[in-house]
């Protein structure tokens, strides 16, 4: 954590204390129903904890990457589901930078609007089907030679 709080994470973090009554009285529904409930998700969009990359100019904090991290540790130190959430939610808040100034108000005007998406894959996607086994190597090899490559991307 931080040495020094900065103003405008203190007031997340204080919201996230202030959560531990719901998350305590929903706690063994998170495993055994395998989602967190809409009372948890709710107290958690209400508290803003969706829109913390949320640019400045859509109304949200836009926090640095250390406030960000700070906020997400804290929710993390009350449950991991709850800091897991948080971070996945209030990171892809940042998606609204990269709407057109309509769109991303439109989609964050619901306080529980959460964006879910997958930053990771990147590249150019092949599809490959195996049709049959080869008994030898040199055969394998030669079959192997035979698929297309994936043209590269830019």
């Amino acid at each position: 954590m931080l040495a020094v709080t900065p103003p405008r994470v203190g007031t997340y973090l204080e919201a996230i204390e202030k959560l531990a009554p719901v998350v305590e009285e929903h706690r063994a529904c998170f495993d055994r129903d395998r989602r967190l409930p809409d009372a948890v998700f709710r107290a958690l969009a209400e508290a803003g904890l969706f829109r913390l990359w949320l640019p400045s100019a859509l109304g949200g904090p836009e926090l640095s990457p250390a406030e960000f991290m700070q906020v997400v540790e804290a929710a993390s130190a009350k449950d991991g589901s709850i800091g897991w959430i948080v971070a996945n939610g209030a990171g892809m808040s940042r998606v609204g930078g990269y709407l057109p100034d309509h769109v991303g108000r439109d989609w964050f005007a619901d306080p529980g609007a959460f964006v879910a998406a997958s930053t990771a894959a990147v590249g150019a996607a092949a599809t490959y089907y195996v049709t049959q086994k080869r008994k030898n190597r040199k055969a394998a090899q030669s079959s192997r030679a035979a698929l297309p490559k994936p043209e590269k991307s830019d």
